[in-house]
């Protein structure tokens, strides 16, 4: 007998019998099934291809902002959320040797690690260049596993949920040619990398990349950006700048009698920091220091200030005193003490390491809080930096790209005048010492710009260290005689190293 509502009892026993069908296959239901399939995944690659899921780049309008806030691992999540049958259908197709049920192990090969060869980006071009079929095709491969290892902004995904986004992504953009976020980042990618267009053609052909023009219209509209953003931040008067050189060897392909000469090329590169917690008016101060400075030619001698030496920076915080540790040590006498015994507990002997977790910290004087700053790398520039003409050219060009220009000049009332203001330049010692030759020159000019009387120069950490340490090795290591004495430094290591 049957239950008194045989359609509801068909439903619950739905699975039943269409397992019951499956033993018994006929073409017409395996065509039911598979268009009923089909239909349902495509309506999910449809879905997640609209606009309002933030997928949609245009190259026209492409910002930096939208490189920054991409993230695979996103889009990875965006897609097993709205096509869940689609994403799990591609771990069965990834996988069509691997029994149901089994995981990856290491001996799947490289569904779990990935292994590029060392990541020799200037040996792609070449291997697609000279190489055969199958190694254009390595090539090819070698690019876009590149792309994974060496973006940062991608987060870190395994190499099957790669393969899917990326399967997953040429769908999108095939439905809808607006949803090519992740081909954009790709496109961006391969120029960064100087990628051979016949690659990048490759990939676009494949689905991969946006075209080669689609990425020329991109890096305008980034350029274009990057140049607001320049002119926007300069002209605030609350930004520092650095620079550095760095050199290129444009060598010929085949070299000949004529063409033969130095291939090596100085540039001079740098970037624009955005000054956190600094106000405009607290850089107006640089007409107050050139009536102090001794470069000041119109200052007499006899009135100009004394120089200043290493020991004014001990009294730049004075300290009572009665302000006294218990130990009866000065601020500076107990940051001594510190770095000795820190340095004694983290290196040798290995005795000490067991007094690590009974180190204190010294009091903090004025400590500045460390800080993420926004920057913005400017125009690389074709300047010699290495000698005091090139620095001058350097400086100034820094300005312009800011837009800072020399206000007695120019008659546009949209030039900020910087006469009354400083700004800090950084680089290294070798850079500040063309940059105090420049300013040395250049002082009996007439006007603050022409004079230079705004560059104040911070050089870098790194390089005072270096400039330390070779102070050391000149006057306490080098000597004969510095070394004799038995209270030498090279006694008292001796000590440690026997």
């Amino acid at each position: 007998m049957f239950p008194p509502s045989p359609v509801n009892d068909i439903t619950v026993n739905l699975e039943q019998i269409l397992a019951s069908l499956l033993v018994h296959l006929t073409p017409h239901v395996h065509h039911w099934a598979f268009t009923t399939v089909s239909h349902k995944l495509a309506e999910s690659v449809l879905e997640l291809s609209r606009a309002e899921y933030g997928w949609h780049f245009s190259a026209i309008r492409m910002s930096a902002q939208q490189l920054t806030d991409f993230r695979l691992g996103e889009l990875a999540q965006d897609m097993e959320r709205t096509m869940p049958e689609l994403w799990q259908l591609l771990d069965i197709l990834l996988s069509a040797n691997r029994k149901p049920g089994a995981h990856a192990t290491e001996g799947d090969g490289e569904d779990n690690e990935m292994e590029f060869g060392g990541g020799d980006d200037e040996g792609i071009g070449r291997q697609f260049k000279e190489g055969g079929k199958s190694d254009r095709h390595s090539s090819i491969i070698n690019i876009v596993c590149l792309f994974f290892v060496h973006s940062t902004l991608l987060g870190y995904l395994r190499l099957e949920i790669q393969k899917k986004v990326v399967i997953l992504s040429i769908m999108l953009h095939s439905t809808n040619q607006k949803c090519n976020a992740f081909e954009c980042i790709v496109g961006i990618f391969l120029h960064s990398c100087n990628t051979p267009e016949r690659v990048i053609n490759a990939l676009s052909r494949m689905g991969i990349s946006i075209s080669l023009s689609a990425i020329h219209r991109a890096i305008r509209s980034l350029s274009h950006e990057t140049h607001r953003t320049m002119q926007e931040m300069g002209q605030t008067l609350v930004v520092a700048y650095a620079y550095d050189n760095f050199d290129i060897d444009f060598k010929t392909h085949v070299p000949t009698v004529e063409n033969v000469k130095d291939t090596l090329t100085h540039l001079t590169s740098g970037c624009m920091i955005k000054l956190d917690g600094v106000k405009q008016e607290d850089l107006c101060c640089s007409t107050y220091l050139w009536r102090q400075s001794q470069l000041n030619p119109m200052i007499p001698a006899h009135l100009r200030p004394p120089n200043r030496s290493f020991l004014d920076i001990l009294n730049l915080h004075p300290e009572p005193q009665s302000h006294l540790f218990a130990s009866g040590l000065t601020r500076c006498q107990q940051w001594m003490a510190y770095k000795f015994l820190a340095d004694l507990v983290k290196y040798e002997p290995p005795y000490f390491h067991q007094f690590h977790a009974l180190l204190q910290c010294p009091e903090p004087i004025d400590q500045i809080p460390v800080k993420r700053m926004n920057y913005v790398p400017v125009r690389a520039m074709d300047i010699n930096q290495s000698k005091v003409s090139g620095n001058i050219q350097a400086i100034t060009e820094l300005l312009q790209q800011g837009g800072i220009e020399d206000a007695s000049e120019e008659s546009d009332d949209s030039i900020v005048d910087i006469s009354d203001y400083v700004v800090l330049f950084h680089g290294d010692l070798g850079t500040a010492e063309r940059v105090q030759t420049l300013m040395e020159h250049q002082a009996i000019e007439a006007t603050p710009w022409q004079c230079f009387q705004f560059v104040i120069f911070v050089m870098g950490l790194f390089h005072l260290k270096m400039a330390c340490a070779d102070a050391v090795w000149c006057i306490l290591i080098e000597p004969r005689q510095a070394r004799d004495d038995p209270t030498s430094l090279m006694h008292f290591v001796s000590l440690n190293r026997p």
